[in-house]
């Protein structure tokens, strides 16, 4: 199934600001992040169309994940 999944901040860097993936039927946001190669610990917040998640929200065809990063500054 084909989602959508939108990178905030340096998530980007090498990726896009918008990826579009083809997952497995019960896909996780997890699964997604290790698709990704993004470190597990490096992301902080998600959203499927808008609304929060966790790690093993379980995702459906046409959604749209929002990964947004740990904050960082001083």
């Amino acid at each position: 199934m084909k989602i959508e999944v939108q990178l905030y901040s340096y998530l980007r860097d090498g990726r896009g600001k918008t990826v579009e993936l083809d997952v497995h039927e019960h896909a996780t946001t997890a699964d997604v992040i290790k698709m990704l190669n993004i470190g597990d610990n490096v992301v902080a917040n998600m959203m499927i169309n808008d609304v929060d998640a966790g790690r093993e929200s379980a995702l459906k065809e046409g959604d749209c994940l929002s990964l947004f990063p740990l904050l960082t500054g001083g």
